[in-house]
């Protein structure tokens, strides 16, 4: 018997070796490519195909996000994620660019996803809702 609770907690700890390298490799790519994304922004704006292609690609990883970062720990992250999700859903959908209101709207939930991130990098209890 305690054999076997030795080894549980072998496994335990192991997990949670995976699940940290996870976790780093998760917000160090969100970070990335939300530095993209300010970058792109700009251009998610108007009929160009350009800008429903970006929207269509931000919509993707965005929505990736929500479901992700809530199961490996970051509750914040997912929170703020899903609120870029709503920005961009009906664009998505519509396959078109980003209205004046929505670039808006949207670039202050990518600020709040960014500061989560960068909570999230520090380790701060914070940025995985906790």
């Amino acid at each position: 018997m305690l054999d076997e609770t030795s080894q549980c907690a072998a496994m335990d700890k192991q997990l949670e070796a995976r699940l940290a390298v996870v976790r780093g490799r998760f917000s160090t790519r969100l970070t990335e490519r939300l530095e993209q994304a300010a970058i792109d922004l700009p251009r998610m704006t108007g009929d160009q195909t350009t800008s429903a292609e970006l929207v269509a690609k931000t919509y993707c990883w965005i929505h990736d996000i929500c479901g992700i970062a809530s199961t490996i720990g970051f509750g914040a992250i997912g929170q703020a994620a899903r609120a870029c999700d709503s920005v961009l859903l009906g664009p998505y959908r519509s396959r078109r660019g980003l209205e004046t209101e929505e670039l808006n709207d949207l670039t202050t939930h990518f600020e709040r996803l960014r500061l989560a991130a960068e909570a999230a990098q520090c380790g701060t209890d914070a940025s995985r809702g906790t």
